[in-house]
């Protein structure tokens, strides 16, 4: 642990190593975003999901905190991985939903003999 908050030798490497890995866990939500967004597409039901994942997006560490003052970037990184896994328990659970609503609408269709 530094004596400061974020100094000496190290710091800088540290500063620029979080950045990227928030960059990338942001770049991670994206893709989970267009994710729930093809699912909506193609069920049409629960918007809530790709809303949720738009938002942790828009709102993403990676953009609305700075690594440059304060602990280098430590809580930048570690609430872009909480988001991460935010937006990866709202993809799981759109994919529990549309399946379900697939297995139920398939159950009260009527079959042809």
């Amino acid at each position: 642990m530094w004596p400061f908050a974020c100094s000496g030798p190290g710091a800088l490497a540290a500063i620029r190593g979080n950045i990227a890995f928030a960059v990338q866990q942001a770049a991670f939500v994206g893709l989970l975003f267009s994710a729930s967004l093809m699912i909506w597409i193609a069920i049409q039901r629960r918007m809530r999901y790709p809303a949720v994942c738009l938002l942790l997006l828009f709102l993403h560490p990676a953009w609305t905190l700075s690594a440059n003052r304060g602990d280098c970037g430590r809580t930048m990184a570690n609430l872009a991985v909480w988001t991460s896994v935010i937006a990866s328990v709202a993809v799981v659970m759109q994919g529990i939903h549309a399946v379900r609503g697939v297995r139920k609408s398939h159950a009260h269709s009527p079959v042809d003999a």
